[in-house]
């Protein structure tokens, strides 16, 4: 395998950031919205529960260790963005009000 250099690597980055500068507003790909690639991905994770099952994994245990994570990473996830609406709640900046209608967004 031929090395890639780091400046190479740096190029190639900035390019990407010069043509993604070019379309700010382009749409973001929702691999979830694709019928096609909902159905790989079932079939794909039924027959990785099925292995996983047949060499004698507790897929019921793996599926509660994921939905505590999701939650918890959930609630850090509320918790940093209310530290941030706290830190920009106490600036007196104008910008804030035009802002927060582009937060939700």
């Amino acid at each position: 395998m031929a090395k890639i250099s780091a400046s190479k690597i740096k190029k190639a980055i900035v390019a990407i950031e010069a043509q993604r500068s070019k379309y700010p507003d382009a749409p973001r790909l929702k691999f979830g919205e694709d019928p096609k690639l909902r159905k790989i991905k079932h079939d794909r994770n039924k027959l990785l529960v099925e292995s996983l099952e047949s060499a004698g994994l507790d897929t019921r245990k793996l599926s509660a260790l994921g939905k505590q994570h999701d939650t918890e990473l959930r609630r850090a996830l509320d918790k940093y963005r209310a530290q941030e609406e706290f830190v920009l709640s106490q600036r007196n900046e104008p910008v804030r009000g035009n802002t927060r209608g582009l937060r939700s967004a």
